[in-house]
């Protein structure tokens, strides 16, 4: 205790100061605005570095929330107007097939109101699995008036064109046997020459036939390109109907007098939708021959 006295005594000017600043100071910043207003710049001085950094972090959460939200929603607008889109390339799908038929049917009007036989307006229902081209399945049979044999033709480029004949008939389907089949045989005519063949069915191509029979004296220059069409030779079929188009020549590997020629059939088997079947009867009817038309190139 002595010794803390003894300091005292010995210090007791310096330590009048201090407590005389300490006084001061605290008189200041308790009577001097400005005083005050300075230490709470240094305390927001100090403080406001802290208070950017938590604000940034939190907007930085909020905008990435609000982000997230919407990217959900326009994910969400996406997926409906994929499916809104899918919708309308359908009903334009539709419509277009819609039309097509309409087109097909008129057609089919148009020939049937333009030609002197009855015919029976069919449709395609179905096709032989085992011979695609070679059997096509039509919804109309004897209740119709269709028989065996009855030549069957569609509408193909504004042209009458053989597609086959009746195979077989039921009360309401019938088979048709087209030009692709290998046994189907037909007496036909080169239009731009009159020269008389015989179309052979073929079933190596799609819609591809060969006519045999052309004298070797019409060569690859003569005849290519020229139409073909049946010329009324058969008991079966009308003159005058178009059956295609010669692609090739080539020496025929039967006989040594004559040539071979590739045809191009003008209706697409693959793709025929809807028939006509001529209403004849080779045993009673003397045939209403039809013109052949001039031979053009397209």
């Amino acid at each position: 205790m002595s010794r803390f006295s003894g300091f005292v005594a010995k210090r007791r000017r310096g330590i009048t100061y201090i407590i005389i600043a300490i006084v001061c100071v605290l008189l200041m910043l308790f009577t001097n605005k400005g005083a005050v207003v300075t230490g709470k710049k240094i305390i927001f001085s100090f403080a406001y570095p802290f208070q950017v950094t938590f604000s940034s972090i939190g907007k930085f959460f909020g905008n990435t929330v609000n982000s997230i939200s919407r990217l959900k929603k326009m994910e969400q607008e996406f997926k409906q107007t994929q499916t809104e889109l899918e919708q309308y390339k359908k009903v334009i799908i539709d419509f277009n097939e819609l039309n097509n038929e309409i087109t097909s049917l008129r057609k089919l009007l148009d020939l049937s109101q333009s030609m002197d036989y009855e015919l029976v307006a069919c449709e395609v229902v179905g096709r032989d699995p085992a011979r695609m081209n070679e059997t096509l399945i039509i919804n109309k049979g004897t209740v119709k008036g269709i028989k065996e044999n009855m030549p069957v033709i569609s509408y193909a480029g504004g042209k009458k064109t053989l597609i086959g004949k009746i195979s077989e008939a039921t009360p309401f389907a019938s088979k048709v046997m087209t030009l692709n089949n290998p046994q189907m045989s037909i007496g036909a005519v080169i239009v731009k020459n009159r020269v008389n063949c015989l179309v052979k069915g073929d079933n190596d191509y799609n819609s591809v036939v060969t006519l045999q029979y052309i004298p070797k004296e019409y060569t690859e220059d003569e005849i290519m390109d020229a139409f073909v069409y049946t010329s009324g030779d058969s008991l079966i079929f009308p003159k005058g109907l178009e059956i295609g188009r010669i692609t090739g020549v080539r020496q025929s590997e039967r006989f040594e007098n004559f040539n071979e020629a590739t045809v191009r059939l003008t209706a697409e088997l693959a793709k025929v939708e809807y028939l006509l079947v001529l209403k004849t009867d080779y045993r009673k009817d003397d045939f209403k021959l039809m013109d052949f038309p001039e031979d053009t190139k397209k």
